[in-house]
């Protein structure tokens, strides 16, 4: 079977890192996977190159299927739309709502949360969709040993202005007042109770009389859940990090001027990286920090991109990833991090052993349960049907 696998350069994000890791798990499942880089800003002849391959390999009726990132690719200049495909949705279905529910071809596309299925269903999502969460690499083999790490606490992410109720409410005044007022009623569900943008959403508009999925337009829909959902993501990064006062920090990532003077005198900002750059960072940190409010039933990057690399991970709360690990053995819930502003943690900080036994016992579950390899494997299940 051959695997196409059609990522856009992305230099200093992961997504780019993970594609290469997915075509190295088709390989090892006995694939011929080929992986296609293509830069969105530079000469697309490459594009008129694969759809004209692709309509070649449809019609020899060879053995094949494409996977590419977020729906965006309509291959338009394709003959044949209903070749196989699947689209890696990396983020929230509705941050690509456009590109998932206005492709006319055959696609399967994932949804990262558990939750996510909801916002999909309720819309009419036109295409098949599974479960399906990031990955990680293979674990490294030579990963530092704790008491040689030199970076004790590493976030990777970025973050341009701090959050505002008030400008969360310029953002949406160009919304009918009703809309508006759902958005804000549904806001403290989700930052309080960690509960889906989306079922806040619908649950406050049923209270009113309204089903979004029957009485607002799709794209309406995606853009005040999306609003909700950025407002809150930011609003708890900055929350986790700043309850983390006593531990010395690192950020790699774009951060605003205005962020760094929200309490953060713990953090040393080192401003954006390379993908390779935040790898060789999490191989010589204690601990990997992660906090994404929209993965509370799923998993992000880096939680795995973290662990393969020896890191202890402190992290979200997740029921998907509370299936697996358990808190306090294998990982660290972030919000109990910060009760004490994080000096329990910074203590921890300070026990290279107690940290290794955490890594050691994570190790072996991520290894099996985890990587790219496993998510291929499953990819390759559907796509086999």
């Amino acid at each position: 079977m051959l695997v196409l696998v059609v990522m856009n350069r992305a230099n200093g994000a992961l997504i780019e890192r993970f594609y290469r890791d997915l075509a190295e798990g088709f390989r090892h499942a006995g694939a011929t996977a080929e992986l296609i880089l293509f830069d969105s800003d530079g000469d697309w002849g490459w594009y008129e190159d694969l759809c004209q391959r692709i309509d070649g390999l449809a019609e020899r009726g060879q053995g094949f299927f494409v996977v590419d990132c977020n729906a965006k690719l309509k291959y338009s200049l394709c003959r044949h739309k209903t070749f196989p495909r699947f689209s890696f949705v990396t983020d929230a279905p509705w941050s690509q709502h456009d590109n998932i529910f206005g492709y006319d071809g055959a696609m399967t596309v994932n949804y990262v949360d558990q939750r996510h299925v909801h916002y999909l269903r309720d819309m009419g999502c036109p295409h098949p969709a599974v479960f399906l969460p990031h990955g990680g690499p293979q674990a490294a083999p030579d990963s530092l040993p704790m008491d040689r790490r030199d970076i004790p606490a590493l976030f990777v992410g970025n973050l341009a202005i701090p959050p505002t109720f008030a400008g969360f409410r310029a953002r949406l005044a160009d919304a009918p007042a009703y809309l508006a007022a759902l958005c804000e009623q549904a806001l403290p569900q989700v930052l309080e109770a960690a509960a889906d943008p989306y079922l806040a959403l619908r649950a406050c508009g049923q209270a009113r009389g309204i089903d979004c999925a029957k009485d607002l337009a799709g794209a309406v829909v995606a853009r005040l859940v999306g609003h909700i959902a950025a407002y809150a993501e930011a609003y708890h990064r900055l929350a986790a990090l700043r309850a983390l006062s006593r531990v010395p920090l690192l950020w790699a990532g774009d951060v605003g001027e205005s962020v760094r003077a929200h309490g953060l005198e713990h953090v040393e900002f080192l401003g954006p990286v390379s993908a390779g750059h935040a790898l060789e960072l999490m191989g010589r940190s204690r601990v990997v920090l992660n906090s994404v409010s929209v993965f509370r039933a799923g998993s992000h990057e880096r939680i795995w991109y973290g662990m393969a690399n020896g890191a202890v991970i402190v992290t979200d709360p997740s029921s998907y990833v509370a299936e697996d690990f358990t808190y306090g053995r294998h990982l660290l819930d972030i919000g109990v991090a910060g009760q004490d502003h994080g000096q329990g943690l910074r203590d921890l900080l300070e026990q290279p052993r107690a940290l290794q036994d955490m890594a050691d016992a994570a190790r072996p579950i991520y290894q099996r349960r985890h990587t790219w390899y496993q998510r291929a494997d499953f990819i390759y299940s559907c796509m086999d049907q």
